[in-house]
């Protein structure tokens, strides 16, 4: 046994208490001293959770408190514009587009899934209670806000203008227009009714309330009703090459694609829109410039709806292209021509050459050769932030010829081309039902999309729904359901 002096006993109990006094000193002063030291020397360690919906809405002409959020890097903002101003009309004062919000309509729209594309940082669940130097090593989860599949329309205030564009040189749908034109006149008398200069001309005798519609003003136009098919949609897209105002259209033309709603309804839904009870979509547009000799040609500038088309126009031989791809050559295209096609686009000329159908809601291009000499050279899709560029090599011993929405044709000379990017002014239509289901009907309906007589059971016991007659053909159960679960959301969302 070890014996210690009363002196021995004295020095281990002062260096006990000295060693307790120093503890407390440096858990009660040095420590959170350290901690606030570290934390303002690196501030961007501390991670915090995400408080932003996945979806915001957009705010159109909101008070300066207001957020304004544009989604896919495109500006949708209505009444302003970067370009020169409108001039002022004589006889009455200047007036700018009404202002609108949009909104998402699903319910679960908060919900996210996991994805690599503009990532959010998140704590996960068991970082939440740990100290500071614990969090930051600590894994983090990366989150991609899941877009809304239908949006609502919601105006600031009573809507004043309205543009109608109808189908040209078709009698049936000049007397409906004018039918149109009397029943907004009687039951909405605040509204200003323009038409395009023949359709002014033509009815102006009949309605001499109706305006001639001046492009120069195109601001002013807060709602454009379409009277036709798919044609009359690009030409009224035409007609603003920046800010676009929200499209309404009625089929009566040939196909469908763009024209959801049903002109024998027309009364209903027009009162609808007015009230702001619709959906709308978002269509991308391609911003199109021409270049000549190595210059962008400020004056040949057009935004397409569908698509650039590219071909050999009157010359007998295969066009020779160059195809850059920001700036970095991808390929040479020895072929009748080429589409630059938006996701809109990919249900018309992109369709007849082979390319992929491609839902509206999908920002893309689609780069589809027409009738190329080659085995391999196939469709592809890329994504809407890449800026293509065709030309013509100085040493090709033959011209091509450029369009847009099959209009704006122009000849490419060796040396010349074009530049195409996603435009940042896209078109708002108003959709009748919810934006899926209304783009798989419309394939069922125009294109017969997996439309065929189904199989017959090998079962002899007679089934509880009998088959239609094999010469009308089935619509598969995979679009009839489609079909059915958009009747319910229309009702309900009306």
């Amino acid at each position: 046994m070890i014996s210690l002096s009363p002196s021995d006993l004295i020095l281990v109990f002062i260096t006990v208490i000295a060693a307790h006094v120093c503890i407390s000193i440096w858990t009660n002063t040095i420590q959170p001293s350290l901690v606030n030291v570290r934390t303002i020397k690196s501030p961007k360690k501390k991670l915090e959770r995400s408080t932003s919906p996945p979806f915001t809405p957009q705010i159109i002409h909101s008070a300066p408190s207001s957020p304004v959020v544009k989604p896919l890097a495109i500006n949708t903002t209505h009444g302003s514009s970067s370009g020169p101003p409108s001039p002022i009309r004589e006889g009455r004062p200047a007036k700018t587009r009404v202002g609108m919000r949009m909104v998402t309509l699903n319910p679960d729209d908060n919900r996210s899934f996991l994805s690599a594309s503009t990532p959010t940082l998140r704590k996960t669940s068991n970082a939440a209670s740990l100290g500071e130097e614990s969090v930051i090593n600590q894994n983090f989860e990366i989150h991609y806000p899941r877009p809304s599949s239908k949006v609502k329309l919601i105006w600031e205030s009573k809507l004043g203008t309205v543009l109608i564009v109808k189908k040209w040189r078709d009698d049936e749908i000049s007397a409906f227009t004018s039918d149109v034109i009397t029943w907004l006149h009687t039951d909405h008398p605040q509204l200003r009714l323009y038409l395009e200069e023949d359709a002014y001309k033509e009815m102006s005798n009949h309605h001499d309330y109706v305006e001639e519609f001046d492009r120069n003003a195109a601001s002013e136009i807060d709602l454009v009703i379409c009277l036709g098919g798919d044609g009359t949609v690009l030409h009224s897209s035409a007609l603003f090459q920046q800010s676009v105002p929200p499209v309404m259209a009625f089929g009566m033309g040939s196909m469908g694609f763009l024209t959801p709603f049903n002109h024998k309804t027309i009364k209903e839904d027009l009162r609808g829109v007015l009230r702001g009870k619709c959906s709308i979509k978002m269509r991308l547009r391609l911003h199109c410039s021409i270049i000549r000799k190595g210059e962008v040609d400020a004056e040949q500038d057009y935004h397409a709806l569908n698509e650039a088309v590219i071909d050999r126009g009157a010359s007998p031989f295969l066009t020779h292209l160059q195809c850059y791809c920001d700036d970095k050559l991808i390929t040479t295209v020895q072929a009748d021509g080429i589409i630059i096609a938006t996701a809109t686009g990919s249900t018309a000329y992109s369709l007849s050459s082979g390319g992929s159908l491609v839902h509206p809601m999908l920002p893309a291009l689609l780069f589809t050769p027409i009738c190329p000499h080659s085995l391999s050279f196939r469709p592809v899709v890329l994504p809407s932030s890449c800026t293509l560029k065709i030309l013509i090599p100085a040493d090709s011993h033959c011209s091509a010829a450029v369009s847009f929405d099959g209009r704006h044709r122009y000849e490419l000379k060796p040396g010349d081309g074009v530049l195409l990017r996603i435009s940042e002014w896209p078109v708002t239509t108003v959709s009748k039902s919810d934006q899926i289901g209304e783009w798989f009907q419309s394939l069922a309906q125009h294109l017969n999309w997996n439309r065929r007589v189904t199989q017959k059971s090998n079962s002899k016991t007679p089934t509880s729904n009998p088959q239609p007659p094999p010469t009308e053909p089935r619509v598969s159960p995979v679009i009839t359901a489609v079909a059915k679960s958009d009747q319910f959301n229309l009702r309900q969302s009306m």
